[in-house]
């Protein structure tokens, strides 16, 4: 038996990142059935391709309404905190701001919709991939690390309201610079996922509100 048979995982991102690939491709490992937008390169017999636009919050409600109708139920949410370019508080413009918005629009919406369905059924898991920037400075992030301790100050919030009703709400925090972790080199998409399914199984019910380090030890706690 895999770690998530019968589970339907909600993959909140439509981009064509590796990061968003390797997440599909670990849960569809551990026997999850997933539910993803803009589902174009990926095939699986327990893949769910969902063809509607992912913008603000009618476009996440519309996501987990069409997964829900069709599969019943979401056992597992996980969102994304996008791939953020490097920007400095100098250079930082409309469209940096713009985009650092649409993600936060997509990560509220998406954390609310997944309290909302999971606190009445007594249990879930939603997780939020971000980068490093979560917890610590950086020059020339001002759009990563915006992004980053905005989202991480609402998983702690979700995670205190969801927490009574059996719900868990983790972040999982990335390296994409080689020249900034102990280990000499950047995290790999595969080792996201990896942590992914650990707090979207069963071994992960006794962790909620935390930001869990797969990167190199940038963080510093």
């Amino acid at each position: 038996m895999t770690k998530l048979d019968s589970a339907i995982a909600l993959v909140v991102d439509d981009s064509n990142s590796p990061l968003r690939r390797a997440v599909v491709e670990a849960l569809l490992a551990q026997g999850a059935t997933v539910v993803v937008p803009a589902a174009s390169g990926l095939s699986h017999d327990r893949l769910s391709p969902y063809d509607g636009e992912l913008a603000g919050r009618d476009g996440v409600d519309a996501l987990f309404a069409s997964a829900v109708e069709r599969h019943g139920k979401v056992d597992v949410v996980v969102l994304t905190g996008g791939d953020l370019a490097d920007r400095t508080l100098t250079e930082l413009d409309g469209d940096g701001w713009s985009e650092a918005s649409r993600t936060l629009d997509r990560l509220v919406w998406g954390m609310r919709a997944s309290l909302a369905h999971m606190s009445p059924r007594g249990g879930g898991r939603v997780v939020v991939t971000l980068g490093a920037e979560a917890k610590v400075g950086r020059a020339g992030a001002a759009v990563a690390a915006a992004v980053g301790h905005a989202a991480y100050g609402l998983v702690k919030v979700a995670a205190k309201e969801g927490g009574p009703q059996g719900v868990t709400v983790n972040a999982v925090l990335s390296n994409t610079r080689a020249g900034d972790s102990l280990n000499g080199r950047a995290t790999v998409p595969a080792e996201v996922a990896g942590a992914v399914v650990l707090l979207a199984s069963p071994d992960g019910g006794g962790m909620s509100g935390v930001a869990f380090p797969v990167d190199g030890g940038v963080s510093p706690y």
